[in-house]
């Protein structure tokens, strides 16, 4: 329970999810396609069942419709699958029939892009023309504040225990995807951190069950609630800087702006809406 707790605080208090799933955009929904293919990933490693596949398959190609981010998440778990002793489950059928369904769902979306020439090729190119291209030192630093300050020692503790603790050995794969998605974002596509975020719900997870279990073995487990705690307060301070909470007047003030045209952009996106209308 107390590895639950800290993994729920350690979402509801980081400011990307703040900004991202406080409004209605395709974002909250790859988010949570991802968990449930993160989720049917573990339980088909906990179960032992290859017919698990079906059900990754379709989360696959549910993803693939909502965000084709998803086309990197599945490419990182294949690679993961090839190195890890998970590989043998691919002389079966059923990763197959998974694929073939991915596929099929979004089928709708293929024969779209090949009547209409496949504008993709050439949205993508200019869609990263106009986006920011940050270093590996800005990558890091910006993704570290969005997740929160506090919650990095949980999010490194998963790292190692899906990495490199032996508790952890069976669900390396869940590591080894966010370590190659991590690499493709921050070097190879040299893109925002928020393209990184869905892969860090499983190392949170872990980092929360280490945290428990040291706890739990040295009969300290008062610090994990406490920890637990400074987490929601560290929240509660950082929530009127990405949740639309103050008017747009104090905003400025507290914002130490000089006028609402410097207000960031998570805020002045919204402003206007109602009238818009």
């Amino acid at each position: 329970r107390l590895a639950q707790a800290l993994t729920a605080v350690t979402v509801i208090t980081a400011p990307i999810w703040m900004v991202f799933d406080s409004w209605f955009a395709y974002d909250p929904f790859d988010q949570l396609i991802t968990v449930i293919l993160f989720y049917f990933i573990v339980v088909m490693i906990k179960q032992e069942t290859s017919r698990r596949w079906i059900w990754i398959g379709v989360i696959a190609g549910l993803g693939l419709m909502i965000k084709l981010t998803m086309l990197f998440t599945v490419l990182g778990f294949v690679i993961a699958i090839l190195l890890t002793c998970h590989r043998k489950s691919i002389l079966t059928r059923w990763p197959w029939i998974a694929a073939c369904l991915a596929v099929s769902l979004c089928m709708p979306y293929l024969i779209w892009q090949i009547i209409h020439g496949i504008p993709l090729l050439s949205y993508w190119p200019h869609y990263a023309q106009y986006r920011p291209h940050p270093d590996l030192l800005q990558f890091f630093g910006t993704l570290t504040l969005m997740l929160n300050p506090f919650a990095l020692p949980i999010l490194l503790a998963g790292l190692y225990y899906l990495c490199f603790n032996s508790t952890g050995k069976r669900f390396r794969l869940l590591g080894i995807v966010f370590l190659f998605l991590l690499l493709f974002y921050s070097i190879v596509m040299r893109t925002e951190f928020r393209m990184l975020v869905s892969a860090c719900f499983p190392l949170l997870a872990a980092g929360a069950i280490l945290f428990e279990d040291a706890l739990t073995k040295s009969r300290h487990k008062a610090i994990g609630f406490t920890y637990a705690g400074i987490l929601c307060v560290s929240g509660i301070v950082l929530a009127p800087a990405f949740l639309p909470i103050l008017p747009k007047e104090q905003l400025v003030e507290a914002l130490h702006l000089k006028s609402t045209d410097q207000i960031p952009i998570h805020f002045s996106l919204r402003i206007g809406w109602p009238e818009m209308v």
